[in-house]
């Protein structure tokens, strides 16, 4: 039986950067994710239940802090 990867949320205001982790992590074998901003990070966390969250910390819309302290009120 063949068990699934983990899933990794990938969040980055900048394109070139989510891009280049997304396509690192898959290369490795994770399953990625990805948000352009806080507000779009705490959305797709609740709907996709990440394993792990990389996050930017100075995003525009919301900050990578306040998306964090969001995303785990969430899912504790």
């Amino acid at each position: 039986m063949k068990t699934l990867s983990k899933l990794i949320l990938v969040v980055d205001d900048e394109e070139n950067i989510r891009e280049l982790l997304r396509e690192s992590l898959e290369d490795e074998g994770y399953r990625v994710n990805v948000a352009k901003n806080g507000q779009e990070a705490v959305e797709k966390a609740k709907a996709i239940s990440p394993d792990t969250v990389l996050m930017d910390v100075k995003m525009p819309v919301m900050s990578g802090m306040d998306a964090f302290l969001k995303i785990k009120e969430s899912q504790p």
